[in-house]
């Protein structure tokens, strides 16, 4: 196993572990559900200096995205509509 304290980012047991239950949780739980949640935190952490915070906020996106994808899509076309 590869030492998390290293600043390897995206290695680990622990990230995989994070990547996975993000990926469970929203496609369980549904876009209905996670999108609105994400919609609060995630906008302010890709606004952070931090490229870590930053990296993060954007693997999470990545990770919901699947269980997200309805929501996800109508707000892109509303976003390219208007």
């Amino acid at each position: 196993m590869e030492d998390e304290d290293s600043g390897d980012v995206g290695a680990g047991e622990r990230y995989e572990v994070g990547q996975e239950g993000l990926d469970r949780l929203a496609i369980a739980m549904g876009g209905k559900t996670i999108l609105p949640l994400a919609s609060a935190v995630l906008p302010n952490l890709l606004g952070e200096a931090s490229w870590e915070k930053r990296h993060a906020a954007l693997i999470a996106l990545s990770q919901i995205a699947e269980g997200c994808t309805k929501q996800m899509l109508s707000q892109v076309c509303v976003c390219v509509c208007v």
